[in-house]
């Protein structure tokens, strides 16, 4: 009988070591140990397609995201679907620019998930009429430490991952406003001429100064004093290159152009996801395109 009972304690003794060892070994590696771990990837949805990307990077393999956004549809008037109101209501995080989708701001409403308001991330850097915050890189990296800081909440036990993931995306997307820096450094002109106001941010990170066509609202029709007045400062002011969106046509635009003899070059606001590029390729070409428009020469 003492045999028995020495066997019994030692096995006990075993199996509770073993089980500590065993739940030491399953505590992934960079996450917050005993914090809880969410069941399964947590579920992002975001409005525009740099949230996205923003919230992949900071995520990783712990996330799947779903944008709302798609090509060929202006922002502003989306509607979305049953099935996409139906993924807002169900998400774990969402992320979003208030203003920008009347029918995503209503559908935000609606959820009980965890929100990223991204124009909240930036605080006191946002513009009035104007809510292309991702076109300065140094906003987007803001809005990847607010995703970071709700997916700990719904994913404590990967906090820790999720706020190193937001300082490497941080510093990717120092590097990617450093490139742009460099390669706007010096142009023939600063002065930028587009067809909406959607440009702003970029704009002034980058030292230049926006004029539109059409002011904030890009299915505005401008009155002929208003064409006149933005010829006599493309005249004035020497511009040879106007810039429109692609993806989108504007008869303001093309007929400022014919005006003038101007060429016009395209760039991607990118709601929705850029052709065949990634977020900060994507944001480079945004940067060579003005860059050869402006007459810029980099050291």
């Amino acid at each position: 009988m003492v045999l028995m009972y020495v066997r019994r304690g030692w096995s006990a003794t075993v199996c509770a070591v073993l089980a500590v060892v065993l739940a030491g070994c399953t505590d992934p590696v960079g996450s917050n140990q005993g914090a809880v771990t969410h069941p399964g990837p947590i579920t992002v949805v975001a409005a525009v397609y740099p949230l996205a990307y923003a919230a992949e990077q900071v995520g990783g393999g712990q996330v799947e995201v779903n944008t709302l956004a798609t090509g060929g549809v202006e922002p502003h008037e989306q509607e979305l679907t049953a099935k996409q109101v139906a993924s807002v209501e169900r998400a774990d995080v969402v992320v979003y620019v208030p203003g920008l989708s009347a029918a995503v701001d209503a559908a935000v409403g609606q959820s009980s998930a965890k929100v990223v308001d991204a124009l909240a991330a930036i605080g006191s850097h946002r513009r009035s009429g104007d809510p292309h915050l991702w076109l300065n890189p140094v906003r987007l990296a803001e809005v990847g430490d607010a995703i970071a800081e709700q997916l700990g909440i719904a994913d404590p036990g990967h906090a820790k991952a999720f706020a190193a993931a937001a300082i490497a995306l941080r510093s990717s997307l120092s590097q990617l406003d450093a490139d742009i820096k460099n390669m706007t450094r010096t142009c023939d002109s600063r002065l930028v001429v587009t067809t909406h106001t959607a440009f702003g941010y970029f704009a002034s990170r980058y030292n230049f100064r926006q004029v539109s066509i059409l002011g904030a609202d890009p299915e505005a029709e401008p009155s002929p004093a208003a064409l006149a007045r933005i010829v006599r400062l493309v005249r004035q002011n020497r511009i040879t290159t106007l810039y429109g969106e692609a993806g989108h046509t504007s008869k303001a635009l093309n007929a400022v152009a014919a005006e003038t003899g101007t060429s016009v070059r395209l760039l991607q606001t990118m709601e929705s996801p850029p052709r065949s590029l990634d977020y900060p390729a994507a944001m480079r070409e945004t940067a060579a395109t003005i860059s050869a428009g402006q007459g810029c020469i980099a050291p």
